[in-house]
């Protein structure tokens, strides 16, 4: 030390004061500046699935791909979803994940449907209690 200067003593309590308090300013001068991962917002599956319009079960079933990340210890630790990054995925489908269009061509006036087969063994069956039994034609059995 020089002549001069005065030599600051400072105890613990405070130096950790210091550091929680510069930490705090080097995390809000960083989002402000617009890093990247620092803004993501963490949300549940519930939330994502409503987010999405779809079924929590949906989520879960898409988690790799909504790149949902296991948070907490053990390998049943609770799914956590980058909102951002789950509806970017979620809204952006590769082409070989749409629909494939079929280039069957349809004649006009005529339908496609079948017709149900008749299943019919030509057999009489017996009639149920209460009820008649049905009148058959002449000209199906002599």
């Amino acid at each position: 030390m020089t002549a001069g200067e005065t030599a600051i003593i400072l105890d613990r309590g405070t130096i950790y004061a210091i550091a929680e308090q510069a930490a705090l300013r080097t995390v809000e001068l960083i989002r402000e500046a617009g890093i990247a991962g620092l803004d993501r917002q963490l949300v549940d599956a519930k939330t994502l699935a409503r987010a999405l319009g779809v079924s929590r079960d949906c989520v879960y079933a898409h988690a790799a791909e909504l790149g949902g990340e296991r948070v907490g210890g053990g390998p049943r630790g609770r799914l956590r979803f980058d909102l951002d990054q789950a509806l970017a995925a979620w809204t952006s489908r590769s082409v070989s994940k749409e629909s494939e269009r079929t280039e069957s061509p349809v004649s006009a006036g005529r339908s496609t449907r079948r017709r149900p087969r008749r299943l019919g063994s030509g057999v009489e069956l017996l009639p149920i209690r209460g009820s008649e039994a049905p009148a058959r034609d002449s000209q199906e059995h002599p």
